[in-house]
């Protein structure tokens, strides 16, 4: 999957976790007619369980991107330091033709 969508089905689930915990707060509180023991059930348990999921989903987010923009800096530096070991063999590519050529004449 592309960084985009990622985004956009980051950006989806949390539309879907906030107008649920909407409906939850909302419509959730007039479900129970009993006690207090039946409110914490029916309403502060599945909302400490969503809050608890929906912190998962961030940190993780958060770590993948991180991951991906050490990767992408360890691959830049990989890529310059075999352009520089290029140009150093290149520099004692020609040194060496320089001391063929001057052993030749």
């Amino acid at each position: 999957m592309t960084k985009s969508r990622l985004i956009s089905l980051r950006n989806i689930f949390l539309v879907i976790f906030i107008l649920t915990i909407l409906w939850l707060c909302i419509f959730g509180v007039g479900l129970n007619s009993g006690g207090p023991n039946e409110v914490i059930l029916t309403v502060y348990i599945p909302l400490f369980t969503s809050v608890i999921t929906f912190l998962g989903f961030v940190i993780t987010t958060v770590l993948s991107f991180r991951r991906e923009k050490r990767e992408t800096r360890d691959a830049e530096l990989s890529h310059k330091q075999k352009e520089i070991e290029l140009e150093r063999a290149r520099l004692e590519l020609e040194q060496l033709k320089k001391q063929v050529n001057k052993k030749k004449k």
